[in-house]
């Protein structure tokens, strides 16, 4: 597993441990998990869209190649 550290503006940090003491984290790290996952499953299909475009781009770069 790889380890980030990061820095969040006051008011961020003071919701997440919002978060933690109300219950629904065991820990703001859980928190943040959460959310990035989530971030990351809404965005999913953008970020394929995005690596197929780049895929085509590349073939059709390919196929003009003598």
């Amino acid at each position: 597993m790889k380890s980030l550290e990061m820095e969040l503006p006051d008011r961020m940090a003071a919701e997440l441990e919002g978060l933690v003491e109300a219950g629904l984290y065991p820990n703001p790290q859980e928190a943040v998990r959460h959310a990035l996952s989530e971030f990351l499953r809404h965005h999913a299909s953008t970020l394929a869209e995005k690596h197929q475009r780049e895929d085509i781009a590349w073939a059709l770069r390919e196929a003009r190649r003598p």
